[in-house]
């Protein structure tokens, strides 16, 4: 089984949001520190039918098997990557957020709360909307993703 697995990241808010940009790169440069292969990140604009158009183009790459997603971030009107991205998975890792925000509270405190983050299956690629915050991007890429992506891709047949 190969121990690499194909990422693509995309910063949703695109060239307008600095915040979003940054976090893509951080996430590009911890699963490739990982040892896994990811492209440069994709830049798109904070819109549902947008998220949708990546992660259906993106199903459609042989050598894409896991999606990462990040935005800017907070609760407020203009961050939809969460809600987008659960709306649109086949399938919900349930229990991901919660997980990750009790790894965050040790940390952060009651921030954690804010801490917005959705894991999943699309098109037989795994798709994780991780939090704005980079501290806690780092936690939920060490903690919890890396640790298991080889062997998520190999239950969804890829990597056998």
């Amino acid at each position: 089984m190969s121990r690499s697995v194909g990422c693509a990241v995309i910063a949703v808010g695109g060239d307008r949001d600095e915040r979003a940009v940054q976090n893509a790169e951080l996430v590009a440069e911890i699963l490739t520190r990982g040892g896994h292969t990811c492209s440069a990140p994709r830049k798109i604009k904070s819109d549902q039918l947008q998220i949708k158009g990546e992660l259906a183009m993106l199903g459609q790459s042989s050598s894409v098997r896991a999606i990462f997603l990040t935005g800017s971030g907070g609760i407020g009107l203009r961050d939809t990557t969460s809600e987008a991205a659960s709306k649109l998975l086949d399938r919900r890792l349930d229990g991901f957020g919660e997980l990750l925000r009790s790894l965050l509270f040790p940390v952060i405190g009651p921030r954690a709360m804010l801490a917005r983050a959705v894991a999943g299956v699309q098109q037989r690629r795994l798709v994780f909307a991780l939090p704005a915050d980079a501290q806690a991007i780092e936690i939920a890429l060490e903690k919890l993703v890396l640790p298991q992506l080889v062997d998520l891709a190999a239950q969804l047949g890829h990597g056998k």
